[in-house]
């Protein structure tokens, strides 16, 4: 249902399109349902997006339903894109990297 009302809505809208739609299922609850649209950090509009905004309304008869807007971590991107150089360079290098702990 959730994918079939998303590319309706997408084939639709002529408006921004997101770089990346994501759908999440929660685990231990099948009608639990997380939608992620993905924009470029530099939108003019750091608003709610006219997509976003419709696939709200749509779903909102279907039950609770929640809109928000969240803004990348780039200080975690770059603890991540650290790591990986590091993990990287170390496997290049052929020392093995592992991470213990006690209790």
């Amino acid at each position: 249902m959730v994918v079939d009302l998303l590319k309706q809505l997408l084939e639709a809208d002529t408006g921004e399109r997101p770089d990346a739609v994501k759908v999440y299922n929660r685990v231990d609850m099948d009608n639990m349902i997380n939608i992620q649209l993905h924009w470029e950090v530099n939108r003019k509009d750091k608003g709610a997006s006219i997509l976003g905004l419709r696939i709200f309304y749509a779903l909102k008869n279907c039950g609770r339903a929640h809109h928000s807007i969240w803004i990348a971590d780039e200080k975690c991107d770059e603890i991540i894109q650290s790591a990986d150089t590091k993990n990287k360079r170390a496997s290049e290098n052929g020392v093995k990297s592992s991470t213990k702990t006690s209790r």
